[in-house]
């Protein structure tokens, strides 16, 4: 049901958006970012059961800045570091910081008390995000989409124990 509201979101509604897979450039992104991310908790699981999630999230972040900054060697249009505006380190240093950091910590701790599986459940939640991100810029919400926000939010609940629908519990028995 999850998968049916993110498909929502991400299409618009729109069958022949999901039949041509033509999906926008940052449509494709986060679906990668959700693979990677697939990987890292199937992965990451194993550090946490053997490790504390502040160690996790150390070596997460250290195997993270090589990749980026052997990735950044590559890369055609880089700009001087003196010429970098000051707002732009301030940015930078927030993302690294609440963004990663502190994300990845109370991601890892979630994994360590919850599992995996209850933790992977929360993952849905990135396109509704993305999606209310994209609002607040000015892009245009569509129906479909605020309704598989709604479904994706309330699976999400649902599976996580926030709150129980009469209906699901009956056809399961």
């Amino acid at each position: 049901m999850a998968l049916i509201g993110v498909l929502l979101v991400i299409s618009h509604g729109s069958i022949d958006t999901i039949k041509t897979l033509s999906f926008s450039i940052g449509d494709v992104i986060i679906f990668g970012a959700n693979v990677c991310w697939t990987f890292y908790g199937v992965f990451g699981r194993r550090f946490i059961q053997d490790g504390s999630p502040l160690s996790t999230t150390t070596y997460t972040m250290i195997i993270g800045a090589i990749c980026l900054s052997v990735v950044s060697l590559f890369t055609t249009n880089s700009v001087a570091l003196p010429n970098i505006p000051f707002g732009a380190w301030g940015a930078i240093l927030f993302m690294a910081f609440f963004s990663s950091v502190l994300g990845y910590l109370c991601w890892n701790k979630g994994m360590k008390e919850l599992g995996a599986s209850k933790t992977s459940l929360f993952f849905n939640l990135v396109p509704i995000v993305t999606m209310i991100v994209s609002f607040m810029t000015g892009v245009p919400v569509s129906f479909i989409q605020i309704l598989g926000a709604v479904l994706v939010i309330l699976v999400v609940l649902t599976a996580s124990g926030v709150f129980h629908i009469s209906f699901i519990q009956q056809r399961a028995q």
